[in-house]
């Protein structure tokens, strides 16, 4: 009995093992096979995953987890899909000719195909989703704004390609979640706001990375297996479109973190267009500042109107002659928390103007903010800069508290150390050296 169980985990091992093969035609694109399903799931990287790796390494996009075969594709050049996948294509036309037949090769029969990426990667979906006409396009920071004047992909020399266009004409059905704060999104969003095949939604005080948001909420996994049961019965069914949620699309944002900007495109447009000329340092800020004032004065909702009075504290805080105006930075700064009161970016803008201007017991209070909304239901701030902590320990030195600064600065950095990511590292020394000033003698 012991020999033939023996035997039979061994044949079970290597059903398993052959089951889900995987196949790497090239660097640029991986398939990981499940015989056990007949849909397809197109997975475009995001910017950020180095050229033959797989984003999640074996913890995410397996065919063990997923109802679907899986064909994972990344773009050697960084540059959102447009001049297609070596390997696969020479160019957009001929990449997505060679997917097609990847796709039929694998769907089988009562199978659909969906594509899913984020940042780089969305819009990689949403191009080769619609030039494939899939079933269901999956798109978190969604960047449809490419090349993008504020974002990373602001260099392109090529053509912008017309996606509302390329999007229309597709029978896919497209789900965009973006991040408000994200501007470049939220214009790209509203070119294609229009279309009845695409359903927006949009996460306050958030802004590019909301794949955190979403797997901190919902599980990517699941959301993708629970579209292709929705899809699969829509298809079935042979439903007419219709924008309700649980219908064709799933909800993938908390009411209380629901966004409204998406919903004002005049808001949305200045404060992007403010943003632009604040990074270039271009434009009439004075001109600037009272149309913004204006706007302020004629918005009700409390969201969008913070969003405004934080961007008129930023144009307040670019003239040459700020010192003139600390109180007027600070008090637009303020009244903008006061109306939304989850916003990370307003309340460390807070805490680090305080801690330039050295007002130290609205640093600590501004601080203590900040680091409130980044931790708990705030985890999804998981990668904005952390330079509240080390503004908070030099504050509590600052007002006599060295011991409690010290003991806080040693728990941060425990705290901290484990989430640093290379764009934060700088934030972490800051830290270091802030416990560092605090020396070992207590003071309280």
């Amino acid at each position: 009995m012991t020999t033939s169980g023996g035997v039979s985990a061994i044949l079970a091992d290597e059903i398993v093992e052959k089951a889900f093969e995987e196949e790497r035609l090239c660097d640029g694109c991986i398939i990981r096979k499940n015989p056990n399903s007949p849909h397809v799931l197109f997975v475009f990287c995001a910017i950020d995953v180095p050229f033959g790796a797989v984003p999640g390494g074996n913890n995410l996009f397996v065919a063990e987890k997923l109802d679907a075969n899986i064909v994972i594709l990344n773009d050697r050049k960084k540059i959102w899909y447009l001049e297609g996948i070596e390997g696969l294509g020479t160019d957009m036309h001929s990449t997505a000719a060679r997917l097609a037949e990847i796709r039929n090769t694998l769907l089988q029969t009562g199978g659909i195909a969906l594509t899913y990426g984020n940042s780089m990667g969305a819009f990689g979906a949403c191009l080769y989703g619609a030039l494939l006409n899939v079933d269901m396009v999956i798109a978190p920071g969604a960047q449809l704004l490419a090349p993008n004047p504020v974002g990373v992909f602001q260099h392109y020399a090529g053509k912008r390609i017309d996606i509302k266009s390329i999007m229309a004409s597709s029978s896919a059905f497209f789900h965009l979640l973006v991040g408000e704060c994200f501007l470049g999104d939220i214009i790209g969003c509203l070119l294609v706001m229009d279309l009845p095949n695409v359903y927006i939604q949009t996460v306050r005080n958030f802004e590019h990375s909301v794949t955190g948001y979403m797997q901190i909420r919902h599980n990517i996994i699941k959301i993708i297996n629970k579209y292709i049961k929705i899809t699969t019965y829509r298809k079935q069914k042979n439903l007419e479109l219709d924008k309700e949620i649980g219908v064709f699309f799933i909800n993938l944002v908390d009411s209380r973190d629901s966004g409204y900007i998406i919903c004002n495109k005049y808001a949305a447009l200045y404060i992007y267009t403010t943003e632009i000329m604040l990074k270039y340092k271009k434009g009439n800020h004075i001109k600037r500042l009272h149309k913004m004032i204006e706007i302020s004065n004629n918005i009700e909702n409390k969201v969008i109107k913070s969003y405004i009075y934080y961007y008129i504290a930023m144009i307040f805080y670019s003239f040459n002659n700020k010192t003139r105006y600390l109180q007027r930075i600070y008090n637009y700064a303020e009244k903008g928390f006061i109306l939304n009161n989850t916003s990370l970016r307003i309340s460390q803008f807070l805490s680090t103007f305080c801690y330039t201007q050295k007002w130290w017991e609205k640093c600590l209070y501004w601080s203590q903010m900040a680091i409130a909304c980044r931790h708990g239901d705030m985890a999804r701030h998981f990668y904005h800069n952390n330079l509240c902590y080390a503004e908070q320990v030099e504050s509590l030195r600052q007002l006599g508290a060295t011991g409690a600064a010290r003991i806080v600065g040693e728990q941060y950095k425990i705290a901290t150390l484990n989430r640093t990511l290379n764009r934060c590292i700088a934030d972490y020394a800051a830290l270091s050296e802030a416990v560092e000033r605090c020396g070992n003698k207590d003071i309280r």
